[in-house]
């Protein structure tokens, strides 16, 4: 993809994300989503902090929470010391997971242990300019022979954009332990 991948959640948070898709997040309340870092073992009151500021900046509520595997097993455990009972949801697709208020807590394999993501699934949208499409050259021929082997080669293309229209919707909680 030659380094150009969809703008991802990643790009919603962090030190280096003081811009996103071209506009400067510093002075543009819409564009700053929720963060925090806990410099303490996580509490009940940290979660609810959390979807109550992203309900007050923006007017929703997050619908799903992602974290790691590890991160779960840590919110298990917070639940469980606080004698707060979860309940099993099934999602789309048959899949099944444990919700606090609501909200289903999903894990994500390539989400750092130690991070929660609150997130509005509602306010991401792929733009397109077109679906998948081979590249053809000026004689409309989408296959290319390698020079000097009995190979050959096409590129297959889809110029999109994952886009936040929201990105205050969002939170993250970061030193989760």
């Amino acid at each position: 993809n030659g380094n150009a991948n969809l703008t991802g959640i990643s790009d919603l948070f962090g030190e280096y994300a003081n811009y996103i898709y071209g506009l400067p997040k510093n002075n543009n309340p819409i564009l700053q989503s929720y963060q925090k870092e806990l410099t303490e073992k996580i509490t009940v009151m940290d979660l609810q902090e959390t979807i109550d500021n992203i309900e007050e900046k923006s007017g929703t509520v997050p619908n799903m929470i992602m974290c790691s595997w590890k991160t779960r097993r840590i919110l298990q455990a917070l639940f469980a010391e606080n004698h707060i009972v979860l309940d099993n949801v099934v999602l789309d697709g048959g899949y099944k997971a444990i919700s606090y208020n609501g909200i289903p807590i999903v894990v994500d394999k390539y989400c750092p242990d130690g991070e929660i993501y609150f997130l509005n699934t509602d306010c991401f949208k792929l733009c397109q300019l077109c679906d998948w499409e081979w590249l053809a050259d000026d004689d409309g021929r989408i296959l290319k022979q390698v020079p000097n082997k009995a190979t050959y080669t096409a590129t297959l293309v889809k110029y999109a954009e994952l886009i936040c229209e929201k990105p205050c919707a969002q939170g993250r909680l970061t030193g989760v332990v």
